[in-house]
């Protein structure tokens, strides 16, 4: 007879016991949570990836990050004297910046376009630009024209445009309400004008003719507020997505080319809201929200999908080869072509971009809160 240490039960007798069924109950819910977050974790997202685009990030490092390259080393200072304590946006072309500054007899201040040329490192002003009204807030520059905007303290103001071989001045448009930043892109001028309460339009104007085209209406859209971008021969611009009008949070770019080779624009559909675009012409940038700090930059190069820059940009603009931008207050550089980012500005520096050129960026040291004149800087990067 086998001697039995321990009580014999037979095979399966624990399933004819009363808490069989709630062990039982108890594994099957555990099984089926297993299985849900299996799905959840992998295969939900595999399949999402099939039926949306692909945002390519690479965020690049933050302002205490260690740069790829340093070139704050190019950083130079434009001096100003005279009248020229406090000065407006600057804009870059070739080997000049231009910006409003300048004072009248009663104080009045961004009377004047001045011109600096980094080579000879002297600054002029303008001859036959001077503001009607109470100052000039915004210029751009190419190698015809100069077009600016003379705004006034109560609203409004007029555009003009200034052509540099004849020095004549001539009134494009006389703005009711607010102060549009405006462009100009071969012999065209480009501004996006508030023309009631919620109603934003962008303009197109041809400055010789003074033929005006409306590229784009805005009713009560947050893609009113957002700025156009010219460069390389084009303008290009925000609008909601047609094909997902139930989500108004989506935004396409509109790019359109002022050689006349396309009578309408074409549609890059970046999935994504737009805000303030810029181009070169074969490069376009944009902004994901308008938060001041919060912002996500994006790249894309040629019509390929974007790529995400950096978060938390203040301001931004492309050259031939570089996007710049500025994030906590310092100048990057991101050159595309080689995937190298740079530092700009020196450190200890607090930084307000001015402006991106094609070779080069313009930006403000704002670090000292209280200073006796604003403190305009550049750097030449390629």
């Amino acid at each position: 007879m086998r001697r039995l240490d321990r009580p014999y039960r037979p095979r399966g007798w624990w399933r004819s016991r009363p808490w069989w069924p709630f062990v039982l109950l108890g594994m099957c819910v555990l099984a089926a949570g297993l299985a849900l977050f299996l799905v959840l974790r992998f295969v939900v997202p595999w399949i999402g990836g099939l039926f949306q685009s692909d945002i390519g990030e690479n965020v690049l490092p933050l302002q205490s990050a260690s740069p790829v390259v340093d070139l704050s080393d190019k950083s130079r200072e434009v001096l100003l004297t005279g009248n020229n304590r406090s000065i407006g946006d600057p804009a870059i072309l070739g080997d000049e910046i231009f910006f409003p500054g300048g004072m009248d007899g009663t104080g009045k201040t961004l009377v004047a376009v001045n011109v600096h040329n980094i080579m000879t490192k002297e600054t002029t002003r303008v001859e036959g630009i001077q503001a009607k009204n109470d100052g000039i807030l915004s210029l751009d520059v190419n190698a015809q024209y100069i077009v600016y905007f003379d705004s006034k303290d109560a609203g409004g103001g007029n555009i003009y445009a200034y052509n540099r071989e004849t020095q004549a001045v001539k009134e494009l448009m006389r703005v009711p309400y607010g102060w549009p930043q405006v462009r100009v892109c071969g012999g065209f001028a480009v501004w996006m004008e508030r023309t009631g309460n919620v109603t934003e339009k962008l303009y197109l104007m041809d400055i010789e003719t003074l033929e005006l085209t409306t590229l784009a209406v805005f009713s009560d859209s947050p893609f009113g507020l957002s700025a156009p971008g010219v460069g390389g021969g084009e303008v290009v611009w925000a609008e909601p997505d047609p094909d997902r009008t139930e989500d108004s949070a989506l935004g396409v770019l509109k790019m359109l080319p002022l050689d006349g080779s396309r009578t309408a624009p074409e549609t890059y559909f970046p999935e994504m809201f737009v805000y303030s675009p810029v181009t070169n012409g074969r490069a376009r940038a944009w902004m994901d929200s308008s938060l001041a700090d919060g912002a996500g930059l994006y790249l894309s190069v040629e019509g390929n999908r974007p790529k995400k820059i950096a978060e938390g940009v203040q301001g931004f603009g492309l050259g031939e080869n570089f996007l710049a931008f500025t994030q906590g207050g310092v100048v990057w550089a991101y050159f595309f072509r080689t995937d190298t980012l740079c530092r700009v500005s020196p450190v200890g520096e607090y930084c307000f971009l001015g402006d991106v050129g094609e070779h080069g960026v313009a930006w403000f040291n704002i670090t000292d809160e209280v200073r006796e004149r604003d403190i305009l800087k550049y750097a030449v990067l390629d």
